[in-house]
């Protein structure tokens, strides 16, 4: 049988993996904003579901991840002196704490979040029972003036 890699599921909370030095296992994280497949190192990777955020933290070795969002993918490594390097992924960005000073950082523009989403729905959906209730109102007070008018004609 083949060398399978775990795939685990987190939607909330943390889970860290610290292997030894020789040892080449990898393992994918799925959380609901992000995809994180680490090779060969010792990472912690949590999701906070208030928040929305995908927090990567990578000691030793490296991790890609990939924004299910915006559809971004980057590789995670510690920095060249052996620190740690840290990204978050949040429901509108990719985006790395720590980046190389020879990248300049751009803001990405806010996105209407999912509750802003919602309510726009509950309003149209609102607007969409007035509009009918009009409509109906409108149709059943031009029957009654129909009637009225057929029997002034008839007689």
């Amino acid at each position: 049988m083949a060398n399978m890699t775990p795939v685990y599921y987190l939607e909330s909370g943390q889970v860290k993996f610290w292997q030894k030095e020789d040892a080449t296992s990898s393992a994918i994280v799925i959380t609901p904003n992000a995809i994180v497949a680490k090779k060969q190192s010792q990472a912690a990777i949590s999701y906070n579901p208030y928040k929305k955020q995908t927090v990567v933290v990578v000691y030793k070795g490296e991790a890609e991840i990939a924004d299910l969002t915006t559809g971004k993918k980057m590789l995670l490594k510690p920095t060249d002196e052996g620190k740690p390097r840290i990204a978050v992924v949040s429901f509108t960005s990719l985006s790395q704490t720590q980046e190389p000073k020879t990248e300049p950082k751009t803001a990405l523009p806010k996105q209407l979040g999912p509750g802003l989403n919602i309510s726009a729905l509950i309003t149209a959906g609102i607007i969409v029972i007035v509009l009918g209730y009009i409509i109906v109102r409108k149709k059943s007070y031009l029957l009654s003036l129909y009637s009225k008018i057929k029997q002034k004609i008839s007689g």
